[in-house]
């Protein structure tokens, strides 16, 4: 397993992963599927982002595994007046319960707290979906509180969000 940042020439494969998991994330990661339609549109996407790295706005990692990408991670929302930012993440429905973004949630926290020198991260995860809480935790994150309609998924409902944090120190 390999987790790296994006690239453009992974277009035709990052539209693939959006393909295979469309209706799975359709309401976590409503703003990326409705985004990535093709090829085309994926490389737009891809462009995006690398800009985003570029003025460290964001950052977009892939996983990948066999020469597959078969997951996305990323920081947003990143604020450098006192450095933090939220994650994000998701793995191919296929390659679910084995660990894998477990694994590479690692990698990222160290690329936050290592290369970044981010103070602090964060996740907004769904109440109904415990297997990302999972994530966390086992990651370190500790539950800080829940939040009643703080997110708009891919149906246009407001729903509630729990706020996971980690700290470098």
């Amino acid at each position: 397993m390999e987790v790296r940042l994006i690239l453009l020439r992974d277009s035709a494969a990052f539209f693939d992963l959006i393909e295979r998991n469309r209706e799975y994330l359709r309401t976590s990661f409503p703003k990326t599927v409705a985004a990535v339609v093709d090829i085309a549109s994926s490389q737009e996407y891809i462009l995006q982002r690398v800009i985003q790295h570029e003025q460290q706005q964001a950052y977009l990692l892939v996983i990948e595994e066999g020469g597959q990408l078969i997951g996305m991670l990323g920081l947003k929302e990143i604020d450098w007046t006192f450095p933090k930012a939220e994650i994000a993440y998701f793995i191919d429905q296929a390659f679910q319960g084995k660990g894998i973004i477990s694994q590479a949630l690692k990698t990222l926290i160290e690329f936050s707290f290592g290369e970044l020198q981010l103070q602090k991260i964060y996740a907004r995860i769904s109440p109904e979906n415990p297997g990302s809480r999972k994530v966390v935790e086992k990651n370190g994150f500790v539950f800080e509180r829940l939040v009643r309609d703080d997110f708009q998924n891919g149906d246009g409902k407001m729903v509630d969000v729990e706020y996971f944090t980690l700290f470098r120190t």
